[in-house]
C-alpha cells in the first residue's frame, strides 16, 4: 500500500486581517464582521471584503459614512452592505397623493337609476 498522504490544511479567511483603508475604522468593520458571523454569514472571501469596501467608498462619495451604511445594514438585518440610491441631502423624490374624495370630486358620473329588476 502507498502511503497516506496528510491532509491539506486549508487557510481560512479572516476578513478581521484585512487592510482597511484609512476611512474605515476597524471598529465599523469589527461590527460587520462579528454581525455576519452572529447571522451564520461569516465573510469568506477576500472578494468579498473588496466589493464591502467598494459600496462603502461609493457610498462615502455619495456623503455617507462607512459607520451609516453598515449601522443601517445590521438594524435593518441584511445580508450585504447596500450603496444608497441618493446622495445625502437630497431628497428622495414622493409620489403625489391626493385624497380619495379628490379624484371622485371633479367627475360627472350622471344620475344614478337603481335596475328595474330591483324595484320589485
Amino acid at each position: 500500500k502507498p502511503p497516506i498522504s496528510p491532509k491539506k490544511v486549508s487557510q481560512k479567511f479572516d476578513p478581521l486581517e484585512t487592510e482597511l483603508p484609512d476611512w474605515l475604522s476597524a471598529e465599523t468593520w469589527l461590527s460587520w464582521v462579528t454581525y455576519r458571523k452572529e447571522i451564520g454569514k461569516s465573510i469568506k472571501s477576500k472578494q468579498s471584503v473588496t466589493q464591502a469596501i467598494n459600496v462603502l467608498s461609493r457610498s462615502l462619495e455619495k456623503g455617507y459614512t462607512p459607520e451609516e451604511i453598515i449601522n443601517q445594514s445590521i438594524a435593518s438585518g441584511w445580508q450585504g452592505i447596500f450603496e444608497p440610491k441618493t446622495p445625502k441631502g437630497k431628497p428622495q423624490p414622493r409620489p403625489q397623493h391626493r385624497a380619495m374624495q379628490e379624484n371622485f370630486a371633479a367627475k360627472d358620473y350622471g344620475q344614478t337609476e337603481m335596475p328595474s329588476w330591483a324595484q320589485e
